[in-house]
This record gives structure tokens, C-alpha cells and sequence, in this order.
């Protein structure tokens, strides 16, 4: 609505005299939560940054404040936001409307907790989780029984074409034991040297990978009794697979761990891909790290 504004102070002497009040009730209830929180104007609306990054944003409409926490907390804040008008990153206030002050502090102080987790994020895995919907939501499933007879059905379908010598692993939430998608996560780490002959044996097999990053890692999916089969080939040098046995290896003998692990999937039921797959990727971080704090034996 207003344009051209070099403050928040200005932006707001420009509302009408009624709305002022509103306005500066959210502008304080954010920049109260946390010191280090800085204000600006960008894209010609009131900004609120921390450590850099944009936090949350306001504006004024003719009938209506609009609050921009980003799509991940009005995800995360659902159920608390049924009873206002919401769009993808947007929550709408009506200017007739009490303003929530409590809610909208819950949604600022989860946002800067987003922001500190998030520094913890590699550029690739920070890039990645961005690729991923945030519209798209996650199913989470009890833990299959029948996995293990699946996934020796596959691991045997694979050995007897390629050879027994070939490791292929079971991994992902139904070798631990716990709840997870509708999925076996099935592993074959082989030498740099042979992931392009592999991966084009495999294509024969499953046909052509369904996402394929030379020299790291290659997707193959098929079905066993109707059970998503994803069989990943990957190059069992990488960083990544490193910690993927690092974090697969503290679960099974951390059981406190474990079950946090167990309580995040469930509670991610029903969440976007986006926000499922930071907190799952954040957590893995976590366990690898701690990992690699433990006393060598």
C-alpha cells in the first residue's frame, strides 16, 4: 500500500490514525521477542531480520494487515490459524479484528528458532529442503512387520543379477523398527569406480533412475506387494553415506534417540515435504554430531 518508505516509522505515520495502534502493537510484540532482531523496509513493507536473514514481514491493505512469517510457520501454526484467512506465507488480519498477540509471538519466536536451526544446514542441504513443496504433505505409517521379508526379496532379486559379492543394505526408518512413509529405503555403497557401471546395471533391472547425482548417489524405485521400494546406489566414500552409516549406527544403540527419532516422523505426519525434511535432515545433523563428540573406543 504505501511505497518509497526509508523506515518502519514512517510506513506507519502514513496508516490511518485507527490503524496506527495495530500496527505498532505487531511492530513491538516482534522486535520484543528477541535483541538481536533489526528492523528495515523491503520490497516496501516493514521488515524484521535476524542474524541477516529476513524474519518476518507486515503490510498494510485496505482491508486487511497482512503477516508474512514464511509458508513453514503458518504450517507449523495450522491448527492455531484456522479461524484467519491464510495463504501460502501470508496471514491475514482484518482491521475490525483484535490483533492475536500471543500467537503472533509464538510465530516469531518459532521463526527465529527456524533461523538458528537453519545456520546449522549445509548450502546443499539448505538448497535441497528449498526445492522441496511446501504444499505436498507427508503420510507417516506404523511400522511394517513384513519389512525385512521385502526387502531380502529385493536384496536377493539384485544379488542374483549382479552378483552376491554386491552389498545391499537395508536402511531408513523400517530397519530401525519404527514408524515411517509408505517405503524400504534399500542401500548399495560400492566404490567411485564403480557407480557408472553399476547404475547402468541397475537401469536394466528398475529402469532409469528417478534422480541421479553423478558419483554420489542414483534413485531406483520399484514394488513389492505394493510396498514402495526405493534402492539407492551410492558412492560409499561420500560425506554423505558417511554420516547416513553414522546416524543409522548411534540409533541402533541409543535407544533415547531413538525414540526421538520415532516421535519426530510421527509428529511430522500430515506436514509439507519442506517442513518434514528440515526437521528430519536438522536432527540428523544433530545425531552426527554428537556421534562425533563420543570417546573413540
Amino acid at each position: 500500500m504505501y511505497k518509497n518508505y526509508q523506515d518502519i516509522d514512517t510506513y506507519i505515520s502514513h496508516a490511518p490514525g485507527n490503524i496506527q495502534n495495530k500496527l505498532n502493537a505487531i511492530r513491538k510484540l516482534i522486535t520484543s521477542n528477541n535483541s538481536d532482531i533489526t528492523e528495515c523496509i523491503n520490497y516496501g513493507i516493514p521488515t524484521f531480520k535476524y542474524n541477516g536473514k529476513n524474519l518476518v514481514h507486515f503490510a498494510l491493505f485496505k482491508s486487511h494487515i497482512g503477516f508474512y512469517p514464511t509458508p513453514s510457520a503458518i504450517s507449523h501454526f495450522s491448527k492455531q490459524l484456522q479461524g484467519y484467512t491464510t495463504s501460502k506465507g501470508a496471514i491475514h488480519l482484518k482491521l475490525d479484528q483484535k490483533i492475536p498477540v500471543n500467537l503472533l509471538k509464538s510465530i516469531v519466536t518459532y521463526r527465529i528458532k527456524e533461523e538458528i536451526d537453519n545456520s546449522s544446514l549445509t548450502k546443499s542441504q539448505q538448497r535441497w529442503i528449498n526445492h522441496l513443496s511446501d504444499t505436498d504433505t507427508i503420510t507417516i505409517l506404523p511400522f511394517d512387520k513384513t519389512a525385512s521379508i521385502k526387502f531380502e526379496m529385493v536384496q536377493k532379486l539384485i544379488q542374483d543379477k549382479l552378483g552376491s559379492e554386491i552389498p545391499v543394505e537395508h536402511h531408513g526408518a523400517s530397519s530401525l523398527g519404527i514408524s515411517g512413509q509408505d517405503e524400504i529405503d534399500i542401500y548399495i555403497p560400492v566404490p567411485k569406480v564403480k557407480f557408472v557401471p553399476l547404475s547402468k546395471e541397475l537401469t536394466k533391472i528398475f529402469g532409469a533412475p528417478r534422480s541421479f547425482y553423478p558419483y554420489e548417489r542414483a534413485r531406483f524405485v520399484t514394488n513389492v506387494d505394493r510396498k514402495n521400494i526405493d534402492i539407492f546406489l551410492v558412492n560409499k566414500s561420500h560425506k554423505n553415506w558417511k554420516n547416513s552409516e553414522i546416524f543409522s549406527n548411534y540409533l541402533k544403540t541409543h535407544p533415547k534417540d531413538l525414540d526421538t527419532y520415532r516421535l519426530l516422523k510421527e509428529r511430522g505426519n500430515g506436514t509439507s515435504m519442506r517442513e518434514y525434511y528440515r526437521k528430519k535432515t536438522l536432527f540428523i545433523n544433530k545425531i552426527v554430531q554428537k556421534a562425533s563428540e563420543q570417546p573413540s573406543s
